[in-house]
């Protein structure tokens, strides 16, 4: 529940929420096959940071 409703501040919170939800599947991943979790913890953060970078004006709030 927020007071105010503040949508920048909502978007930055929900990327990272979703990138660390990522990590922790690699994270996960790694006690199996340590090779496919790094792979699986890092590849998505990276291309979610540097896509957003390059389309939009922030890398975790773009401008949806």
């Amino acid at each position: 529940m927020v007071w105010v409703y503040d949508r920048e501040l909502i978007k930055k919170y929900s990327s990272i929420h979703e990138l660390s939800a990522i990590v922790l599947v690699g994270l996960t991943v790694f006690s199996i096959d340590p090779r496919s979790g790094v792979v699986i913890g890092v590849a998505p953060v990276i291309w979610y940071i540097v896509v957003n970078k390059i389309l939009h004006s922030g890398a975790l709030n773009p401008d949806v």
